[in-house]
């Protein structure tokens, strides 16, 4: 229906417009006009998106090797960063998020990852917060 010059928005969702391949503006929830041919909305939610990291072997510190999965929790807060700054935001904090629970569980001694988890989540979520924030998202990231 963008094509027709019509689009609705959605409560969750907000409309980044290009016109001519040229950023425009932001639409808001409701039905949006545009200029047919002319125009064209990439609809981006604002909803939370939960995204499992799968299971992987990581050595700590100590030399011992444990399984450790996550979860790790996004949300679009800026809708043109995160269409213009990445191709897939998405996969990118999938990929990021496995890479640094591998990291911080890496660097921490068994006891640690068996008695300190939620400094290390903090840790986590830092670090995810500082790299995603210019995409235009937030991050969150629990493991166990």
């Amino acid at each position: 229906m963008a094509n027709l010059g019509a689009a609705i928005v959605r409560q969750f969702e907000r409309g980044v417009v290009f016109r001519f391949g040229r950023l425009r503006n932001v639409r808001d929830p409701g039905i949006r006009f545009m200029i047919p041919l002319v125009d064209r909305m990439w609809k981006v939610t604002l909803r939370t998106v939960t995204m499992p990291i799968p299971s992987q072997q990581v050595i700590t510190r100590d030399n011992v090797s444990i399984g450790v999965a996550a979860v790790a929790y996004f949300r679009r807060v800026d809708p043109v960063k995160s269409i213009v700054e990445i191709e897939d935001v998405s996969a990118a904090i999938g990929q990021i998020a496995q890479t640094t629970v591998r990291n911080v569980v890496g660097r921490s001694l068994l006891d640690q990852v068996l008695t300190d988890t939620e400094t290390l989540n903090t840790r986590i979520k830092d670090i995810l917060d500082g790299l995603t924030q210019q995409w235009g998202a937030s991050t969150s990231c629990w493991w166990n």
